[in-house]
């Protein structure tokens, strides 16, 4: 899988200066091989590159655990009760350099999922991560030169619960707890592989419980209702925790097999104590998208949408919210087009 990163402005990028230029990369490279073992015949091997085993609220495009990267395992193990997948994997910060080379982060994941219960299907999974730190080399954006990275370890664990077939849809809890290197659920989370590496990494925690469903009764309506909690701690002695809780729902309306209207309501409020009065506050949007979509089901696609979306939001985040345009401002209006398909 190649991704192309390419400049919104126009239609070619080959600037003489250097700005904008198209970016291109392997986001997944890898070889995978099964029936391999008589007694094991759905147990697959990997190496290389990959998406691994994403779990994301679809509608926040929030990835909640996400330990894509390089490595090799094994998955679709039969252990009778479920099934199992075990993988090592990691990844790098080329901005980072100490005296025992770029600084990196490796995982060893472990899941058991498809495991038949009471209301459904359960999971659970567990992570221990590591990062050998040293004196930097050279400055960079992140860390001064000859700054001291400390060796950091940690481990996360979360528990899953999914009914699959529920009324049209689907439900999806879970439940994450993670500490010092493992705390962000990832191994290259947003482009980032390890989080900026700082003296109390190791002492840092995240909580993160995740509430999602799909209901839809019929041919003529569907709703995509939402619900993320997330206490973080940076490991700071005198900080406290970070609070962020998001709510909201996408209902759907569906007038004829190919047109609908989409309309989206969302809350979000986050709380710092450790700087009080900033960075502190609510996010109201709400956003009607009239839609040509390839059916009546909430998911079909492709799908073509006209948007318009206004959001307000407390004086704590001003600044934070909507880029340069709305940087001294505490409300804003957008408007767009967008085209979606994925298989």
């Amino acid at each position: 899988m190649i991704e192309a990163n390419t400049t919104n402005s126009t239609s070619y990028a080959n600037f003489p200066n250097g700005v904008g230029n198209d970016q291109f990369r392997f986001r997944e490279a890898f070889i995978q091989m099964g029936n391999v073992i008589e007694s094991q015949p759905d147990a697959k091997f990997w190496a290389g590159e990959r998406y691994y085993r994403r779990q994301h609220v679809d509608i926040n495009d929030f990835y909640t655990l996400d330990l894509s990267g390089y490595g090799g395992g094994v998955e679709d193990l039969n252990i009778k009760f479920g099934k199992m997948a075990v993988a090592f994997l990691s990844g790098a910060r080329p901005d980072i350099v100490t005296q025992n080379g770029v600084l990196a982060k490796s995982n060893i994941d472990v899941r058991v999922y498809d495991i038949k219960g009471p209301l459904g299907l359960w999971a659970g999974w567990f992570d221990y991560a590591t990062s050998k730190g040293g004196q930097v080399t050279a400055a960079s954006v992140s860390v001064p030169s000859g700054a001291i990275i400390p060796t950091t370890s940690g481990y996360a664990f979360g528990v899953r619960h999914q009914r699959l077939e529920w009324h049209g849809g689907f439900h999806a809890f879970s439940f994450q707890y993670g500490t010092g290197a493992a705390s962000n659920f990832s191994s290259n989370g947003a482009g980032v592989v390890i989080p900026n590496p700082y003296l109390y990494l190791d002492k840092s925690r995240n909580i993160l419980i995740t509430e999602q469903m799909l209901f839809q009764p019929n041919d003529r309506f569907a709703i995509y209702p939402i619900f993320v909690y997330q206490r973080t701690k940076d490991g700071v002695p005198q900080h406290d925790w970070n609070e962020w809780v998001s709510f909201g729902a996408r209902p759907e309306i569906f007038f004829t097999k190919y047109l609908s209207l989409a309309v989206e309501g969302g809350f979000d409020h986050v709380k710092n104590p450790n700087a009080p009065g900033q960075y502190e506050g609510w996010l109201r949007k709400i956003t009607f998208a009239p839609q040509i979509g390839a059916g009546r089901k909430y998911f079909s696609r492709p799908v073509l949408r006209a948007f318009v979306t206004y959001a307000n939001w407390s004086d704590g985040l001003k600044g934070y919210v909507g880029g340069v345009p709305y940087r001294n401002r505490t409300q804003g209006l957008t408007y767009g087009v967008q085209a979606e398909h994925w298989w």
